[in-house]
């Protein structure tokens, strides 16, 4: 019930008492205030960690390197334990029961570059699996699958040195069969035609700040014999003990011209 009386009673107290009536007021708004900016914060960040985690999976377990704290069978302690591509078939092998998918992951940081812009990046390596982990966005391309990796073979280059050299790499295959990989730099103002009665690929350029290049081929690692860097012997190597992979001695070390 609507009560004059008591209404003028109220802002007579209020005229005589104006600082404590303003800070009552001041600080009745204060904590308003921080509750909002609180209660945003925390369901901005519970809209984050929902949106960026909301598609992996739950049930994911990660096992990393470290180092050992005893000494081992000969072994001092502090050695750093690797894994090795054999212990994830030792897992699948072990534990099938509790297994449905598993990646190895490799992680590397670098500094890459386009145009006028650059940064640190990080750059992991994975298996197939991995989609199945964690929601990755692809901008382009697709994911790699077993038969990328069953019927590819992946060979990394190193430069040893300050430059990169455009480089032909001699493939020699089980079947008798042979081609010329060759590797440009983007350095060079286009590339060399096909000196060789082989077949020719002509790779991406190998850019000069990389120390590592990698090179696909679309063959399984199993039909290879050998590969060879500079068959020809023209390019200036001091030490071209380095320049060959043999997985056996019966392999044809040289082309026809």
């Amino acid at each position: 019930m609507f009560s004059l009386d008591r209404w003028q009673e109220i802002f007579q107290t209020i005229a005589k008492n104006k600082l404590r009536t303003f800070l009552s007021g001041f600080t009745v708004a204060l904590g308003i205030f921080i509750f909002i900016i609180l209660f945003g914060f925390g369901n901005g960040l519970k809209n984050t960690f929902k949106e960026e985690f909301m598609e992996d999976a739950t049930n994911t377990l990660r096992i990393y390197t470290g180092k050992t704290s005893k000494p081992y069978k000969g072994f001092k302690s502090k050695r750093r334990i690797e894994f090795k591509n054999s212990d994830l078939e030792d897992i699948k092998l072990n534990f099938p029961f509790y297994l449905q998918y598993i990646t190895p992951r490799i992680t590397r940081y670098a500094v890459s570059s386009y145009k006028n812009e650059s940064n640190n990046y990080p750059t992991q390596g994975v298996a197939p699996s991995h989609q199945y982990f964690e929601k990755t966005i692809m901008m382009r391309g697709r994911y790699l699958n077993q038969n990328d990796i069953k019927n590819k073979t992946h060979i990394s280059i190193e430069r040893i040195g300050s430059m990169p050299m455009p480089l032909d790499i001699l493939i020699n295959y089980s079947n008798g069969d042979q081609e010329i990989q060759y590797i440009p730099i983007s350095l060079m103002r286009g590339e060399k035609k096909n000196p060789y009665r082989l077949p020719w690929t002509v790779n991406d350029d190998w850019a000069w700040s990389m120390p590592e290049y990698l090179l696909i081929l679309n063959r399984p690692k199993n039909e290879i014999v050998s590969v060879i860097i500079d068959p020809t012997g023209y390019m200036a190597d001091i030490n071209r003990l380095n320049n060959e992979y043999v997985k056996s001695l019966e392999v044809k070390k040289t082309i026809e011209k």
